[in-house]
């Protein structure tokens, strides 16, 4: 096992400064930007309760569109002989891009909830911010195992968009778009699964092609 684990430190520090170059950046700060002026327009101190709420789930969908692009790698097919597995690889791409979006999903929701005096559900909506970049994720890295494309981040533009337009007219028993109060606690017990599913995947969509299981 110490081996095993200094080969991975190896790996990763030999991976770290090349994958901060070739991830996608851009998208990023674009959508913090675009998160900042959506609730500069719309001050939180003087819209209602239930906008504030609606506008913290904007920003979660532009931050999770922002992260979309991390599994995005035009070189999948010219490394998938190397001894590095595809899931390390993907590993460190997330360690460096999923990091900086929730430090500024965690920076969006403190300043709102300062100016609306702490009557923010963060929590809540942290759990749905979680589960919709999970979301995100695991449709990239699924259509990443398609042959011929390099970019899946751009393909899960649309399905993001589907997403965004189909969770507020769920039916009633599978509704996730609900606003404090009756069905609020029974609505985030479904995000959570949604966020375990999405995880799981992901976990299984990064998995070596290749990989075969071994019995012991």
């Amino acid at each position: 096992m110490t081996v095993v684990a200094t080969v991975r430190r190896t790996q990763l520090r030999l991976l770290v400064r090349p994958t901060l170059r070739a991830l996608r950046w851009q998208p990023l700060p674009a959508a913090v930007v675009l998160s900042c002026l959506l609730l500069w327009w719309q001050d939180p101190v003087s819209a209602a309760p239930a906008t504030v709420v609606w506008e913290m789930r904007a920003v979660a969908l532009l931050l999770a569109a922002g992260v979309a692009g991390a599994l995005d790698d035009p070189t999948r097919a010219t490394v998938a002989a190397v001894p590095t597995p595809l899931r390390f690889r993907s590993g460190v791409r997330l360690l460096l891009l999923v990091p900086p979006v929730a430090v500024s999903w965690s920076v969006l929701v403190g300043w709102v909830d300062a100016r609306v005096g702490g009557a923010l559900p963060a929590l809540a909506l942290t759990l749905e911010a979680a589960a919709v970049t999970g979301v995100v994720l695991a449709v990239c890295a699924v259509l990443a195992r398609w042959p011929g494309l390099p970019d899946p981040g751009v393909a899960a533009g649309p399905l993001l968009a589907a997403f965004a337009f189909g969770v507020p007219v769920l039916p009633r028993w599978t509704a996730l778009a609900v606003l404090p109060g009756p069905g609020w606690d029974a609505a985030h017990l479904r995000w959570a699964v949604l966020l375990l599913a999405a995880l799981t995947a992901l976990a299984v969509a990064v998995r070596d092609p290749a990989a075969r299981l071994t019995a012991r």
